[in-house]
């Protein structure tokens, strides 16, 4: 299951922008997945909740992801299609297949989330 090492290096990216601010918690990461990705979700949240408490800093945190469809541009025509496996990854216009993948490939960490100890004083 390759989504428990994306999880673990998703909480290595986590707790090394943690290690800038002392004291720091991370409380949500939030993660695009692209759908040509080859990720599971579900096992990546479910991996990423199970090792999260190896992390000081990640006990508390939340994954967030957000999926990302695939857009490409076909071969023959040029036609912009999202394609999928019901029509074999062709465009639904021409029947030709993908020139070029414009979204659908990313794994992002977009962003942590932090809480920091209220100083008091």
């Amino acid at each position: 299951m390759h989504e428990a090492t994306i999880a673990q290096s998703i909480l290595e990216i986590a707790r090394l922008r943690v290690a800038a601010h002392d004291g720091a918690r991370v409380e949500r990461v939030r993660v695009e997945i692209g759908a040509f990705r080859n990720v599971d979700p579900e096992a990546l949240s479910f991996a990423f909740d199970g090792i999260k408490q190896d992390y000081d800093c990640c006990h508390e945190a939340r994954l967030e992801l957000r999926l990302i469809e695939a857009l490409a541009v076909c071969q023959k025509q040029r036609h912009n299609y999202s394609p999928s496996a019901e029509y074999g990854f062709r465009c639904e216009l021409c029947n030709s297949g993908i020139g070029e993948l414009l979204a659908g490939e990313e794994l992002n960490v977009v962003s942590c989330v932090l809480s920091t100890p209220v100083q008091e004083g």
